[in-house]
Order: structure tokens, then C-alpha cells, then sequence
């Protein structure tokens, strides 16, 4: 069996969908996107010439590094286990954390509901995503609940502020640009897009949640069969934790999407065709922001590639994305 490309028509059905989307976001009303406000702190946080220390955790890794004086002292990369439950989850960040720092800040690759409180953006655990059940945090602030752990463990007192890591992506566009000039994109395990809707909020759209499109046939069994069924659907079409299932109901068995990387590499059809799907259907939400946002923008974003038609010949010439196969 052959997995279905969308049709120029059905994209461009979808982009448009997902215009619509946002602009009934905006406007306060319910849509598959979440269009998070994270209200920006407007001084730093760090003295200068203070250590701190940036956690990544992402659907598959975390990336742990100490920094001081926009340097960074130490860097550490390792895989993240199953985190099934809140204890699971903040006993594992507990082994990365440095004894000789008091600030943290780390970058959450989670939907969450932002608070600023005192200078400190925290991130409430809205919902679970990328196959990580994270039982006992859902509703709760990850600052919160590590700084409480970290004292009754240790007696010490840390500072944690989180932030989803789209909007951690678009904030480090700052450095080389305007604010009004960016959207960042994630396209790895998971899948979402987040912009600034003015110069001190940021949105975090949770795209991968997006329902405005006609699923494939093993997208609605991978749905089925996954711990949140009925949620981020665009996710289990598009993204690293859940394309190489594809494959696994239309063919052999694979474990994960690199390996999915390597037969396509190797002119696999089918895995081949199932990047060229996903990518189609990235361009789209792509399309769809430059639309809506009409300006123009630099991208923030992991390695996607083009989809032909999607974008129209003016709107690829303003629109610097890395190129399709």
C-alpha cells in the first residue's frame, strides 16, 4: 500500500483552514489552537556575571548547560526515559541539576499555560503530548513543583522559570532581528509554530493540536492506539514520534523515525513518500502564519522542506525556508 500525497487543492484547503483557525483564535473564540499569551518579563533575571543553568527537555532529550557571561562552561546531552509520573519526571531533572547555581531556566517541550509572577515566567501543565503520560503534573506549575521538590530533597532554594520551548525558539531569534520579523517552528518529536502577537506577549500556538484537515487512514489507527486519543492529530501525522508508525502499519516493523531516515536515505518509496507528506503538510501551517501575519518574517526552525505550491511565488521569495525534496 502507498501512503497518499495531499493534492495541491486539498493543501491549499488546509492552509486556509488553518488561517481560519488563527484569526478565531485571536478573537477569543475555541479552535483546535491554544494561542498561549506568554506575557514577557520586561527586566532580566540574571545579575551580570551571575552562572545559571538551561535545561532542554524535549520529547526524546535532554540538554543541560551552565552558563555565565553568554558563555557556556559545561554542556551534557542524554535520552529521557518514559516519564510516566510527576516523581519519574522531577527525579530525573533532579541528576542534571548543578549543586552551584541558584537560577534555572528551563525549556519545556510540553503545552503550557504561561504566569508571569515576580520577574519569573512559569509554565501550569496543560496537556500531555509525544507519548509522556506525566501523571501528577497535569494542571501544575513545573517551576513550582521542582523548586519544592529540590528543597525538600536537598534544603536548598532554587529559582526555576520554564517556558514551552517554541517560545524559547522564538525569543533567540531576538538576537538577530526584530521581534515583529520572526516565527519559530519545531519540527522534531513533536510539532508547533508560536510568533509575538506584540513586543511583550508571545504566542504559543500548540499547532500540533490543529483537527482542520482529513486525516490518513494509518493516522486515525495510530490515533487509536495512542495515549491521548482524539488529540494533537497534525502531531501524529508530521512529526519524529510517530511518522515511522506509519510506515509500521504499511510495511516492516520500524522503532523509531531515524531509522524511517535511513531507509528514505536510501531511496526507500514509502519512507520516502511519508517525509514528503509531512513536509507538505508543515508548509501549510508555514503558509498559513505568513498569511495571516502578512509581513515579513525570518523562520526560527528545526529542518523542514518546502512543499511545492503550498507557497505562492511572491510568498517564497520573501520567505527564506529551507528547500523541499
Amino acid at each position: 500500500m502507498r501512503p497518499i500525497l495531499y493534492p495541491l487543492s486539498t493543501l491549499k484547503q488546509i492552509r486556509d483552514s488553518f488561517i481560519d483557525e488563527l484569526s478565531r483564535s485571536n478573537q477569543g473564540k475555541k479552535t483546535s489552537l491554544s494561542f498561549l499569551k506568554n506575557p514577557l518579563p520586561q527586566k532580566p533575571l540574571i545579575k551580570e556575571g551571575e552562572m545559571f543553568q538551561v535545561i532542554i527537555i524535549g520529547g526524546s532529550l535532554i540538554k543541560s548547560a551552565l552558563i555565565k557571561d553568554n558563555k557556556t562552561i559545561s554542556f551534557i546531552e542524554d535520552k529521557i526515559p518514559q516519564l510516566s509520573t510527576k516523581e519519574i519526571f522531577l527525579s530525573f531533572v533532579e541528576k542534571y541539576l548543578d549543586k552551584k547555581v541558584n537560577y534555572i531556566v528551563i525549556n519545556f517541550a510540553f503545552p503550557l499555560q504561561p504566569l508571569l509572577k515576580d520577574n519569573l515566567l512559569d509554565g501550569k501543565l496543560s496537556s500531555v503530548t509525544k507519548e509522556h503520560k506525566l501523571a501528577g503534573l497535569i494542571n501544575r506549575f513545573i517551576g513550582v513543583e521542582l523548586e519544592k521538590y529540590i528543597y525538600q530533597k536537598q534544603k536548598r532554594k532554587i529559582k526555576a522559570t520554564v517556558a514551552n520551548d517554541t517560545i524559547c525558539l522564538l525569543l533567540s531569534g531576538l538576537s538577530k532581528t526584530h521581534w515583529q520579523n520572526i516565527i519559530a517552528g519545531v519540527v522534531g518529536t513533536g510539532t508547533n509554530f508560536a510568533f509575538f502577537l506584540d513586543r511583550n506577549t508571545a504566542i504559543n500556538l500548540e499547532s500540533g493540536n490543529f483537527n482542520k484537515f482529513p486525516q490518513t487512514a494509518t493516522g486515525k489507527i495510530i490515533d487509536k492506539n495512542s495515549l491521548n486519543p482524539g488529540k494533537q492529530l497534525f502531531e501524529k501525522e508530521v512529526s519524529g514520534a510517530y511518522l515511522y508508525q506509519h510506515y509500521n502499519h504499511l510495511a516492516l516493523p520500524l522503532n523509531s523515525t531515524s531509522e524511517l531516515n535511513q531507509l528514505a536515505e536510501k531511496g526507500d518509496f514509502l519512507a520516502q513518500r511519508l517525509f514528503e507528506r509531512s513536509a507538505s503538510l508543515i508548509a501549510c501551517q508555514i503558509a498559513g502564519i505568513y498569511a495571516y501575519q502578512e509581513s515579513n518574517f525570518k523562520f526560527q526552525i528545526s529542518p523542514v522542506r518546502q512543499a511545492q505550491g503550498v507557497l505562492s511565488d511572491s510568498q517564497r521569495t520573501k520567505l527564506p525556508l529551507p528547500r523541499l525534496c
